[in-house]
């Protein structure tokens, strides 16, 4: 559609004598324009203008506030967005278009160009799912720049898709439960293989086609079990259906976006999903995904729910030693939070199960809390026990000897149990079993069981070149001198 001022210019050009093919030509407007308006007058064009306008004119101003804020941003993200704030929106989108792009032309706020992809040949329902990773910047409501995370699946058939979101960069941990979070999307039902990238996230290495998985991911895959299909390196082509999907959440929703919390982000997406990420018409089925969908979850393989139960990651823990979960705050091991910055979640059975996210060893478990006026929920144990102490018996291997110093300890530090705990993890990792052996000895025949006077006997004994890699100055001085009144006899020599 051509604007006034055009038309005024081909009128010119057409008084001249200049031919259709000539103006054409010089003013970059197609040939159909120009036969279109040939022979019809001014006041014809003007009549189509006021009828037109009026239905665009009141969605001008923020249309232009969103251009102005992102000017890349894409007609069909713009077109979703003046949907939802505006619900009687009832305007042709060949009209919206026409009318965004005169508005982009009056006003110079010009549009990305689009990157090419090669398709890739078709499956048949319930065969494969593609799935990888993106990420975006948006800005928060303070103005500052947020990057944000998102796996993305999507059905290679039907272009059925699925995207989950997280504020950190994906772990095998959040890798594997984005998983799980898509297959309850499709169902509880999976696909017969998933086509994925060289990810570190799930492949070590390819190994000249012999690729080496990490082997959480491994060993989900077995327990879910569905195929692992990789690309070759630098190669996004051949998973084409879902580097489309990524593209068309990037600027169909996200573009333009205000961050305001990724459970807002995920909540939104699940929306966009329902009501336009799987309504459009898919140019290489033919049909709308939703739709299709419905003949290709015939085809899946269904998923036992336990199977589907993930771990929830709790990326820190609170001051007072408890962990939040489902608003309930679960309280953790004397010393944990010392120890560790983050934790694991399962909930199974009724229990609450909090991993190590590191080893994945079991820290604590408790019942589920159904009481609604119960908010702490206080560890189900006559005493607790210390993360730290359970660590030292696995390296003592349950030593008597140490269960007899550690009881002492109890009695005499109670107050800074948790301390004197760490500090001797600590020194496990520079003293052997025999020494530590021997420093607990000492420590029951004098009988003060502190870390000062294991260290005072460490050092009598052995000398400071060990304590000094991992004490400070001042603590090396202080055992050294408590280390001259310790008497270390003969059959300890």
């Amino acid at each position: 559609m051509i604007n006034y001022n055009q038309f005024k210019k081909i009128k010119e050009l057409q008084q001249i004598g200049t031919s259709q093919n000539k103006i054409s030509s010089k003013l970059g407007i197609p040939l159909g324009s120009i036969r279109n308006w040939w022979h019809r007058a001014e006041s014809d064009f003007l009549a189509l203008e006021v009828k037109r306008t009026p239905s665009m004119e009141p969605y001008e101003a923020f249309i232009l506030d969103v251009l102005k804020i992102c000017p890349q941003i894409r007609q069909t993200n713009l077109l979703y967005k003046l949907q939802d704030h505006f619900p009687d929106f009832k305007v042709a989108e060949s009209t919206f278009y026409r009318f965004v792009r005169a508005l982009r032309e009056k006003h110079g706020l010009t549009q990305f160009t689009k990157r090419l992809t090669t398709a890739r040949g078709s499956t048949a329902p319930g065969e494969e799912a593609q799935a990888d990773f993106g990420q975006m910047n948006l800005k928060s409501m303070y103005g500052n720049k947020v990057t944000v995370y998102f796996f993305c699946m999507t059905l290679n058939y039907s272009n059925f898709r699925f995207m989950h979101f997280e504020p950190k960069p994906f772990t095998t941990e959040t890798a594997i439960a984005a998983h799980n979070y898509a297959f309850k999307f499709f169902g509880n039902s999976r696909p017969h293989k998933i086509l994925y990238d060289l990810d570190n996230v799930f492949a070590h290495a390819e190994n000249y086609g012999d690729i080496i998985y990490v082997e959480k991911f491994l060993a989900y895959t077995k327990s879910i079990g569905f195929q692992i299909v990789t690309c070759h390196a630098y190669d996004p082509q051949s998973k084409s259906v879902v580097e489309n999907s990524i593209k068309k959440v990037k600027y169909d929703l996200l573009m333009g976006m205000q961050y305001c919390g990724i459970q807002s982000l995920n909540i939104a997406v699940l929306r966009w999903l329902d009501t336009s990420g799987n309504e459009f018409v898919s140019g290489s089925r033919r049909g709308i995904p939703k739709e299709l969908f419905k003949e290709e979850q015939k085809h899946l393989i269904p998923v036992a729910g336990n199977l589907l139960q993930d771990k929830q990651r709790i990326f820190s823990n609170l001051g007072n030693n408890t962990v939040k979960y489902s608003g309930k705050e679960y309280e953790l091991p004397l010393g944990t939070n010392l120890i560790m910055k983050q934790v694991q979640v399962e909930e199974s059975s009724g229990d609450i199960i909090i991993y190590c996210t590191t080893t994945g060893d079991e820290i604590c478990r408790h019942k589920v809390s159904i009481d609604p006026h119960e908010f702490v929920v206080k560890l189900n144990q006559p005493e607790q026990e210390l993360v730290q102490v359970n660590k030292i018996r696995r390296k003592f291997k349950d030593n008597e000897l140490f269960e007899r110093f550690f009881a002492r300890l109890k009695v005499q530090t109670p107050r800074y149990l948790a301390k004197q705990s760490m500090a001797i993890l600590k020194a496990t990792q520079h003293y052997t079993t025999d020494q530590l052996h021997e420093a607990f000895l000492h420590c029951i025949k004098v009988d003060v069981c502190t870390f000062t006077q294991i260290m005072a006997f460490l050092i009598a004994k052995h000398g400071t070149e060990i304590a000094k890699t991992f004490l400070s100055k001042i603590k090396l001085q202080h055992y050294i001198k408590v280390a001259k009144s310790v008497e270390v006899s003969c059959d300890d020599e």
